[in-house]
């Protein structure tokens, strides 16, 4: 008994077992995510234009393997583009519970200036958006690779 109450508390908490996904499979099932988030924010602020010059990567991460999809970048910020970040969390939230993603209802501080927003979803993979200079979405998603150099 007192196991499965830990359990629930540990999913209401929304706490992550270990990674379930090889670098492989997290790219093909994050991937097309992470091109609807951008494809959402640029049909509703056409005037941030993201790019991306990265390829995907792993990288070890908490004792583990860490799939960093390609960041996108704006030279214009998101969040003054929109008004504030709340306009930005109201156009993504519909995408993020679609996608089982956790809503995102604060900004959280960066270490310099800046604020960004962050979700999480059951696999432990989390979308950050940061508002320095430049502005960034990045999306990484714990893998169960055992090289990860």
């Amino acid at each position: 008994m007192m196991a499965a109450v830990g359990v629930a508390a540990l999913a209401l908490a929304g706490c992550t077992g270990a990674p379930t996904l090889d670098s492989s499979a997290a790219s093909t099932e994050y991937a097309p995510f992470l091109d609807e988030v951008v494809s959402t924010l640029t049909a509703k602020y056409p005037d941030v234009v993201w790019t991306s010059d990265d390829d995907e990567s792993v990288q070890p991460k908490n004792d583990g393997c860490t799939l960093w999809l390609p960041t996108q970048e704006s030279t214009t910020s998101l969040s003054e583009s929109a008004g504030d970040w709340r306009s930005v969390m109201d156009t993504l939230n519909p995408l993020l519970e679609k996608n089982d993603f956790s809503l995102i209802d604060d900004t959280e501080e960066l270490s310099g200036p800046g604020s960004a927003i962050a979700s999480t979803d059951g696999n432990g993979a989390r979308l950050l958006i940061g508002d320095l200079s430049p502005t960034s979405i990045t999306l990484e998603v714990p893998v169960t690779d055992d090289d990860c150099d």
